[in-house]
């Protein structure tokens, strides 16, 4: 009985029964099972004496048959009895037998093989460890039999770093040229905020011994380029006699909130040294103040009180200077020295945006500010029917009698012809499209330099016939309009579907256009005409302060001069940076300036003029069209590396585990930094052209950089991955006008 329900499971030997499952070995014995169990300790561990049991068995079963019928009786129970220690064995060694039947018999029956349950790993820091380091652990592999194991990349060792939903890059080592070091994997990773940490070690689907494990990282001292002033600027103005008080929020240098222990003193270390600027030495110099530091724990802040006890107004020979905005009381400055009443009046502009200088306060502040000036305008459904074929015409019709309270309503978008009801769907829908047909560059409005189908778009003095001025007015609201609408925040949020060029979005804010714009706005001008100025000797060039303008057929239409009587002043190498300034001046603003004026005239009957001026260009444009969705599997799908050198594949490498840990605001700089953009084409990376491009830059531990007509992004050689991070964060940050001097 025993013998046919062996052979219907596919046990013909004495190897087969290894890789039965419990299972169906309960269900093929019965009742038996117990006695069977007596045969484990008959059962070979080694393939030799395997080989020598079957051959005992054989020789057993040959001596005691008498006939046909005893040779099969006798055959059938030792085979029997040694099957049933054989599966018994397989159970008493193993939990589940499918996991190890990728091994071999004689690596499972010896233990020869790679078992999770047995790897130790071993951290090499103390807790709790303060942010910022680049941490090591090892995992120690070993075999089920206790040996140690080697491991390499077909074992499919996972190391997973998060907290929350962020998930920290890990770089792993494994083995190395140390034969004893075989059996090790050293995990390398980067932790820049606080908080707690999972991290789990896993072979394949199965965690390793203690896996997952529970970190705790803590922000590091109080960094002083990080420590700011809660909502302060950097010039105060105090009244003699009266106490001023000052928040301080005490941060590391990655920006986390540092946090103090019943024992710790966090006062101690701050010095603050009030003194009379102009004075001459150190005598005399000391201004008459009470300074008080206290530590505010609930908020964990620092507060700093001074107040200064004497004052006068009197100085021979000093000069009163009076400002005065209309909304505050009139401030009386006196000073000698112009600076001191230039530092003094940012006091008053820092205070127009929120008293920050930071992106997120900035926008907080200006959604805040866009909701406190139409506070009296409400935000009820405004119906607007419109025609899908002929949107941008019907959507103006709509909206021509729309008073500055209709444009705050919220619109309730119906297609003519089309059954639907808007429950914002309908809305966004609109926006997009609407966008589409102002902004992109085959409809004419706005122009691209290029022919790149994703390059930046402009406002196109050469616009078709039927496309006016007031057309650029009704851009404008369509995007105070959107700003408006992410002001109210939630579902309201609509971004700017657009490109917009750097000079551009800078006109908006009132910044003068110079000639570094032309690398990210009109790359083959830069590249065929710019960048060979900067780089050459011009005093043999016939160059004056002239731009000629041409037909497409080579016929030259007309001269423009660049400055009066720019056709007799020739360029020489002293006033070619002032011959490109007026050139850009001229291409970029000049020949816009109508379109310019007419946008920004239907953007301000929404955004006060006022507003905007906070924000940098850069700053503009994640304002507008948002940070985008940014996938770094699509970045690493299609991108180009140039240089194979040991040096650059490792710092390559570091610039992968880097991005992986960036937020969507710092891929946006990134993109910005290398494009001059932050916007990606519709297809994504895919669609870049020319390729997102690294490359080797031949300097060590210098800031990376950046050139956009080639969205080319060069990565010098660093010591260590943490010294890179920091470069690649810094440059981002602040070197996102894009511009590389090559």
């Amino acid at each position: 009985m025993y013998f046919v329900r062996l052979m219907q499971m596919e046990v013909m030997s004495l190897e087969d029964v290894y890789w039965v499952e419990d299972n169906a070995a309960r269900a093929a014995l019965g009742k038996d099972l117990p006695r069977w169990i007596q045969a484990r300790q008959t059962l070979p561990t080694s393939k030799e004496d395997l080989e020598t049991l079957k051959a005992d068995l054989w020789s057993a079963v040959v001596k005691n048959s008498q006939h046909q019928d005893a040779w099969t009786w006798g055959g059938m129970l030792v085979v029997s009895v040694s099957v049933a220690g054989l599966v018994t064995l397989a159970a008493m060694t193993q939990p589940a037998l499918a996991p190890e039947a990728k091994h071999s018999l004689l690596q499972y029956v010896t233990g020869k093989y790679l078992l999770p349950s047995n790897c130790r790993v071993h951290f090499e820091w103390e807790e709790p460890q303060l942010v910022g380091e680049t941490m090591t652990f090892t995992v120690k592999f070993y075999q089920r039999n206790g040996q140690p194991y080697p491991i390499c990349d077909k074992d499919n060792l996972i190391v997973e770093v998060t907290e929350d939903t962020r998930r920290v890059a890990t770089l792993i080592e494994l083995g190395g040229t140390d034969p004893l070091a075989a059996n090790t994997a050293v995990v390398k990773f980067t932790v820049r905020h606080a908080g707690q940490y999972r991290i789990a070690v896993l072979i394949g689907s199965c965690h390793v011994h203690g896996s997952p494990f529970l970190k705790n990282f803590l922000p590091g001292p109080p960094d002083p380029n990080k420590t700011v002033f809660v909502r302060q600027s950097s010039t105060v103005v105090c009244t003699a006699g009266i106490a001023h008080s000052m928040t301080i929020e005490p941060r590391d240098e990655y920006d986390n909130l540092c946090i103090f222990g019943p024992r710790d003193q966090p006062t101690e270390g701050y010095n603050v040294n009030i003194t009379q600027i102009g004075s001459i030495g150190d005598k005399g110099s000391m201004v008459d103040c009470s300074i008080q530091l206290d530590y505010d724990s609930p908020n964990q802040r620092i507060r700093l009180k001074f107040h200064f006890e004497s004052s006068t107004n009197q100085h021979e020979g000093y000069y009163p200077f009076s400002i005065d905005d209309g909304c505050q009381p009139p401030v009386e400055l006196i000073s000698l020295y112009r600076d001191i009443i230039a530092a003094t009046f940012t006091l008053f502009l820092l205070k127009n945006i929120g008293g920050s200088e930071t992106f997120a306060d900035k926008q907080d502040f200006f959604y805040h500010e866009v909701r406190k000036h139409h506070q009296k305008h409400y935000h009820e459904k405004l119906s607007m029917k419109v025609q899908r074929d002929k949107l941008l015409e019907s959507s103006m019709k709509a909206t021509k009698g729309f008073s500055v309270s209709d444009w705050c309503r919220n619109f309730e978008i119906t297609f003519q012809g089309e059954q639907g009801v808007d429950w914002g769907g309908v809305r966004r829908e609109w926006f997009e499209l609407i966008c589409a047909a102002l902004f992109d560059p085959g409809n004419g409005l706005f122009a691209s330099f290029g022919e790149s189908q994703q390059a930046l778009v402009h406002p196109n003095p050469k616009r078709p016939t039927h496309l006016k001025l007031k057309h650029f007015e009704f851009a404008g609201r369509i995007v105070g309009k959107c700003l408006y609408e992410s002001a109210l925040g939630g579902s309201y949020r609509q971004l700017v579907r657009a490109r917009f060029t750097r000079s551009f979005l800078a006109q908006i804010i009132g910044l003068r256009v110079h000639y570094k714009y032309f690398e990210q706005d009109d790359p083959d001008l830069y590249l065929s005409k710019v960048k060979y100025i900067l780089e050459n000797d011009v005093e043999e060039m016939e160059l004056y302060f002239v731009e000629e303008e041409y037909d497409k057929d080579g016929q030259l239409l007309k001269v423009a001069e660049l400055i009066p009587g720019g056709s007799k002043v020739r360029v020489t190498n002293d006033t070619k940076l002032r011959y490109l300034d007026a050139l850009a001046q001229h291409r970029l603003a000049s020949s816009i300036r109508n379109e310019v004026d007419h946008f920004l005239r239907g953007l301000n009957e929404l955004i006060p003029d006022n507003l905007l001026g906070i924000f940098d260009e850069n700053e503009l444009e994640l304002l507008l069209c948002g940070t985008g969705e940014y996938s770094v599997a699509d970045l690493r799908a299609h991108h180009i590396a140039n240089g194979s050198s040991p040096e650059f594949l490792r710092v390559l490498d570091w610039f992968w585990t880097a991005v992986s840990n960036f937020t969507q605001e710092e891929m946006a700089r990134l993109l910005q930094f290398t494009t001059g953009c932050s916007q990606l084409p519709p297809g994504g990376f895919q669609q870049l052209s020319p390729r997102f491009q690294i490359t080797a830059a031949p300097t060590f531990a210098n800031l990376p950089t950046a050139h956009t007509c080639f969205n080319q992004l060069c990565l010098p050689d660093y010591e260590c991955y943490d010294h890179f991070e920091r470069a690649l964060l810094l440059a981002i940050s602040e070197g996102t006008e894009g511009f590389g001097m090559i």
